[in-house]
């Protein structure tokens, strides 16, 4: 009898061990190498997540706690390539009982130092459509609770030279059954800056029945707010119809040239005129339509509709399009110059700097704007009509019609756009511009006086602010009429000419000269604006002006020659005298230099 106890007790031993052994096993993972289980592994994966594994490295399994697949180096692509995903590590958990059938379902993933990517890629039309109804007849996607940790995002954007980058990514979505709502939730580090995500789709399983479902999304970092809410459905590929707002600079910080310090400076002085954007939009795989758009900066605010599109999405010709019309009672158009390359250095001169509108390169824009009043800095006008039109790196900026300080102006600028060139022509034209009123405006023109009226045919081509200044070519012209030259008195110092020489300077700038009319025209090559029949004539004063204007150096060399008509400019005993006076120095810090003359050589006046 003792002997038989011993043997059921040394049965009982082996089989609590051999429970132990399975116990430990079912913890320690094992290396599944079966062709045909990495394959239904790999459907299972594309069932759950609509994406098609392209590469995997090693592959486990693990039983307790709970039955999981542990994937590692996987990289996962949807039909069209739209969307990549490479992953370090997959943890994937499913239910034991298909497992004797030799099925994966998958209820939980966890994904681990991924990479996303998503938007526009190279793929046939074919390969589109296909991903579009697959989705539309329910062949992909099923109920799932899916982690994402440690994890990056970008987002390419058909037109812009660089990704929309999220890195430190952790996000939740829990979809636990097919009528169940979905949601997410998470954050994430966006433009240098903490940022929450969250989204919520009412009925999801709808969207698999070609239906349509309540859906909403939110962006949010301190800097900005991104929100949709609306409806998505599924028909013949995915479909959003709902209300967009949005507020602070999010949508211009794509817009931010790439390396520009200046243009980050800009664009938060932008950033803190924007307020927010409010629109309904439709966005569907053809693009996105806005209407009912209301973009309020500051005190302004632009109401129309917008068009936005993915040009040649499948292909390395993929550009952003936007097209629309937008109306104000006033804006102030100062912001848009934060956008542009800077045109100045820091020592006051034009930038040397390539020229830096790679965000153009890849934009189709047609934008028409009407203002009722605008300012663009310390200027004013009024009833704007512009244009903007860029298309195949070719652009075409028109200024229809503006009226400005009691005159009407109008200016035109067209070329092309190659990597870091322009090419461009230009001209412009105003009329009946009160000068008096403008200088209020424009310190620097406050002794002139007059109605102003004029045109300007230019041309230039180069790679910088710089190069585009000395590369000016074209002809302009200046005509004011019944006005007057602050701080220039022609016919003070001409009646110093005989008597009091050495008084001369001090005369010249004892006040006024007034005028009937004053034209200057130029012919402009290389940069220099040669003026040589510039004429001033006046009730007691003719002068006539000549010399350069060099626009790359920032440089004034001109000479007038002055002297009096009338009764008063008639000397019985000889030739009238004439006073010459140099004009020279930088725009902006120019020096009055006067020369006697006679009707021969001018010679140097002596010192005050």
């Amino acid at each position: 009898m003792p002997q038989r106890h011993d043997w059921r007790f040394f049965g009982l031993a082996i089989a609590a061990f051999a429970a132990i052994v399975s116990m430990l096993a079912g913890f320690e993972p094992w290396d599944i190498r079966n062709a045909r289980l990495q394959s239904r592994v790999a459907s299972e994966l594309q069932r759950a997540t609509g994406l098609a594994v392209r590469s995997q490295g090693g592959l486990s399994l693990t039983l307790l706690p709970t039955p999981r697949l542990h994937l590692r180096d996987v990289r996962l692509a949807s039909a069209d390539t739209m969307l990549e995903v490479e992953a370090g590590f997959i943890d994937a958990v499913f239910a034991l009982l298909p497992l004797i059938g030799g099925r994966f379902e998958f209820s939980a993933i966890s994904v681990d130092s991924a990479h996303i990517r998503a938007g526009p890629a190279e793929s046939s039309v074919a390969d589109r459509n296909q991903a579009a109804t697959s989705l539309a007849k329910g062949s992909v996607w099923r109920p799932l609770r899916l982690a994402l940790t440690n994890s990056s995002v970008s987002l390419r954007v058909a037109g812009a030279d660089s990704d929309i980058a999220f890195s430190g990514v952790n996000l939740k979505l829990d979809w636990p059954f097919e009528d169940a709502p979905a949601s997410f939730a998470g954050h994430a580090t966006l433009f240098e800056a903490p940022a929450t995500i969250a989204g919520f789709v009412a009925q999801p399983g709808n969207l698999l029945r070609e239906a349509s479902s309540l859906a909403s999304f939110q962006l949010t970092s301190p800097a900005f707010v991104l929100a949709l809410i609306g409806t998505a459905r599924s028909q013949a590929g995915l479909h959003f119809e709902g209300k967009l707002h949005g507020s602070s600079q999010q949508l211009l910080s794509l817009l931010q040239p790439e390396g520009a310090a200046r243009a980050d400076a800009g664009l938060e002085m932008v950033a803190s005129r924007l307020s927010k954007i409010d629109a309904d939009m439709v966005v569907g795989p053809a693009g996105a339509q806005l209407s009912s758009v209301r973009i309020a900066m500051g005190a302004s605010t632009l109401e129309g509709s917008l068009q936005a599109n993915i040009l040649d999405p499948g292909s390395a010709n993929a550009r952003f399009s936007l097209n629309g019309t937008l109306a104000a009672p006033d804006l102030d158009l100062t912001l848009v110059t934060n956008l542009l390359p800077a045109w100045l250095n820091g020592q006051g001169q034009w930038n040397p700097a390539p020229l830096n509108v790679h965000w153009l390169h890849k934009s189709d824009l047609d934008l028409r704007v009407s203002v009722g009043r605008v300012a663009f800095g310390a200027f004013k006008g009024e009833d704007l009509a512009l244009s903007l039109l860029v298309r195949n790196r070719r652009f075409d900026l028109g200024l229809k019609e503006m009226h400005a300080y009691g005159g009407r102006v109008r200016a035109n600028l067209a070329g092309t756009l190659a990597a870091a060139w322009l090419d461009a022509k230009g001209e412009a034209q105003f009329s009946n511009v009160d000068v008096a009123r403008f200088a209020r405006d424009a310190p620097r023109l406050a002794r002139l006086s007059g109605m102003a009226q004029g045109s300007a045919s230019l041309a230039t081509h180069g790679g910088s602010a710089a190069a585009l200044a000395a590369g000016l070519n074209g002809t302009a012209e200046l005509n004011l009429a019944n006005g007057a030259i602050q701080g220039v008195n022609f016919e003070q110092a001409l009646r110093r000419l005989e008597r009091r020489p050495a008084s001369i300077p001090a005369a010249l700038t004892s006040g006024p000269t007034a005028f009937d009319s004053l034209t200057v025209p130029a012919w402009i090559s290389d940069g220099v604006a040669r003026v040589s029949e510039g004429l001033l004539t006046g009730p007691a004063v003719r002068a006539v002006f000549q010399g350069d204007i060099d626009f790359g150096q920032m440089q004034v060399s001109l000479t007038s020659l002055a002297s009096a008509t009338g009764p008063a400019g008639v000397d019985a005993t000889g030739p009238p005298q004439r006073l010459a006076v140099d004009i020279n120095g930088r725009f902006g810090d120019i020096a009055l230099v006067p020369r006697l003359t006679s009707s021969g050589p001018v010679t140097p006046a002596s010192g005050p």
